[in-house]
């Protein structure tokens, strides 16, 4: 009796990613993957999205056109801070989803998720990174407690210099001369070891700070680029709105 060869398995196909764009186009929503890594600026998908609107015409695939603006709304409401100074209004966006179909026969439909009790769009919230944490706080005492007690060390070891001194004194003996006691040149020694641990570690401190703020700068030109893309996506819908009132 033969026995039924298993099919061999097929490579995944090379078109797996634009399946899986499509598939966030159909439904208007990103992977919930995707969604929940999206908590601070991802460029490339807004890149991706406005070169999807601008390569789709309206007018000959609605379908895949009511997504998109699905999804532009979506990034629209939740994702940038610029909305509400930008003048997208609700009638802006009722224009649009009326002309492609979405809201039936011109009815004035708002989508629930999208607004708050008092019909008015959420006011944006502010990055995380930008909230202070328990462990900024924690790390921001940690490092004055640390200068602090460098300092007082330092000045601990100067006091015990100045009562040799004054000891050196009282018994005749002038320091400028030389003459000069082994517990003086100990303490001496050790104020100098002590300075040197202080320099190295506020060196220590400067080189973390300027990593510090080289992030900052990093993360500020993805957030300078990022609202530049929102911009354009904004002008964008405007402009199909314009284009819809005077179809």
């Amino acid at each position: 009796m033969a026995v039924a060869e298993s099919p061999a398995k097929m490579p995944p196909p090379a078109t797996a990613g634009l399946e899986a764009r499509s598939a966030r186009l159909q439904t208007g929503r990103a992977p919930a993957k995707q969604r929940s890594a999206r908590l601070y600026f991802t460029p490339e998908v807004d890149i991706f999205l406005l070169r999807e609107v601008l390569a789709v015409d309206p007018f000959e695939d609605s379908t895949r056109w009511v997504a998109i603006v699905r999804n532009l709304w979506a990034v629209l409401l939740k994702n940038t801070i610029m909305t509400m100074h930008c003048g997208v209004s609700e009638k802006l966006k009722t224009a649009v989803l009326v002309k492609v179909g979405l809201n039936g026969a011109g009815e004035n439909e708002k989508e629930e998720e999208n607004y708050d009790d008092e019909g008015e769009m959420p006011l944006p919230q502010p990055p995380q990174t930008m909230l202070k944490s328990k462990r900024h706080e924690d790390l921001h005492l940690q490092f004055f407690e640390k200068r602090l007690q460098l300092e007082q060390g330092a000045k601990g070891r100067d006091t015990e210099l100045e009562k040799e001194r004054l000891a050196l004194e009282r018994e005749g003996l002038a320091v400028e001369d030389g003459r000069i006691t082994l517990e003086h040149d100990r303490l001496a020694l050790d104020k100098e070891v002590f300075l040197q641990k202080k320099r190295e570690w506020e060196d220590t401190q400067d080189e973390k700070r300027g990593k510090r703020l080289a992030r900052q700068r990093e993360r500020q030109h993805e957030r300078d680029l990022y609202l530049r893309q929102q911009d354009a996506l904004i002008d964008l819908v405007k402009s199909v709105a314009e284009n819809i009132k005077n179809y």
